[in-house]
């Protein structure tokens, strides 16, 4: 870290660019209409992206079929036996994983990602660093990842303003946020902190 050997900008991210079309777009993209729609947005997606007005939203998921100015997540875990939804009243995976795939690209290792692992190395003291500069800087880069202008105001106010009580949850989510398409890595991450908390699944 002292040497400044790391990830710095996006345009250093290890990644790989899907295309638009077969045979290199988004493995999404190749799915049947009918599976397709079974990629709901979870309620805890729903609620940490609305708890942070987060506008990510509009890149990694689509309103409701029924209204174009609502986004709802749905209860993962449903006894499919004893349960009936309408798709339309939920949001299903963005355009960006399904039609327009050539503007995602798989994730190995990001600048945003670098910079979180780093915000939570210096919140533990493993580097001397400021833990909010390096979260702030993972956030801002992890919204030029997803083609998303951050609102001047998101940093600074509600939850993802940086607070060292709760830090370690911030930092988490936020990679937890951004590694939507790595959902391995999101996986990983909870196992490891308990961050986000999860919502129980229905019963």
């Amino acid at each position: 870290y002292d040497e400044g050997n790391f990830i710095q900008t996006n345009s250093d991210n290890a990644i790989y660019n899907f295309t638009t079309g077969q045979p290199n777009n988004f493995r999404m993209a190749n799915l049947r209409d009918g599976d397709f729609n079974l990629f709901i947005m979870s309620l805890t997606m729903d609620e940490i992206l609305h708890e942070l007005e987060d506008p990510r939203m509009n890149i990694f998921f689509r309103p409701t079929g029924n209204d174009a100015n609502i986004f709802q997540g749905f209860l993962n875990g449903p006894d499919a036996s004893q349960t009936s939804i309408s798709i339309a009243d939920y949001s299903l995976a963005g355009t960006i994983f399904r039609e327009n795939t050539g503007q995602l690209d798989a994730n190995y290792m990001t600048t945003w990602e670098t910079h979180l692992c780093l915000a939570e190395a210096a919140l533990k003291g493993y580097i001397s660093a400021d833990a909010a500069d390096l979260y702030e800087q993972g956030v801002a880069q992890a919204f030029e990842y997803w083609q998303t202008e951050m609102p001047a105001d998101y940093l600074i106010k509600g939850a993802a303003n940086f607070d060292t009580s709760n830090g370690l949850e911030q930092i988490i989510t936020q990679k937890w946020l951004a590694n939507i398409v790595n959902a391995y890595e999101g996986w990983i991450e909870y196992r490891r902190t308990g961050f986000p908390e999860l919502k129980t699944i229905s019963a």
